[in-house]
This record gives C-alpha cells, sequence and structure tokens, in this order.
C-alpha cells in the first residue's frame, strides 16, 4: 500500500465509490504531489510515487524524479534538493 508515514497524510473521508480509481503495477508510472510527505523519499508502490516534501515548510525537500522510461520506480533516482533558511 505504500509507506507507513504517508498515513498521516490521508484524510480520514470517505470516497464514493464513483470516485475510487484502479491503477495496476502493470501501467506506467506516475508521480504526484500535495501530499506534504516527509522522510526521505521513497515510492509509494512499484509505479506510484510522491515528489511534494513539504519544500515550504522549514526542513521540507524540493524533491524531483530522474525517469529514463523504466516501469519501476527505483528510490536511487529521486533528486533531493534541502530548504534553504
Amino acid at each position: 500500500m505504500g509507506p507507513e508515514s504517508a498515513l498521516a497524510h490521508i484524510t480520514d473521508e470517505p470516497i464514493s465509490e464513483d470516485h475510487m480509481i484502479e491503477y495496476n503495477e502493470n501501467e506506467k508510472p506516475v508521480f504526484l504531489g500535495h501530499y506534504w510527505m516527509e522522510g526521505e523519499p521513497t515510492p509509494l508502490t512499484k509505479n506510484i510515487a510522491c515528489l511534494d516534501y513539504s519544500v515550504a515548510k522549514r526542513g521540507g525537500k524540493l524533491v524531483a524524479y530522474q525517469w529514463d522510461g523504466e516501469q519501476q520506480i527505483n528510490p536511487k533516482k529521486f533528486i533531493i534538493s534541502e530548504r534553504v533558511g
């Protein structure tokens, strides 16, 4: 399902079934944001990654990923810049 640390960023509000989607591990990698993650960037699943690591907050990181066409996200390909100030 993803890292335990992501659970703190997931709302408890119910989502109706017509808003639920399935994203199979055979699909192309997808990168998302708007979740204010913490810690070291890591894939949520084999092909889903969040790049929002709270750069606007003190201690946050600016995160990118160097994608070269691979099907599975490689944790070593995250590019991280620590927030200054």
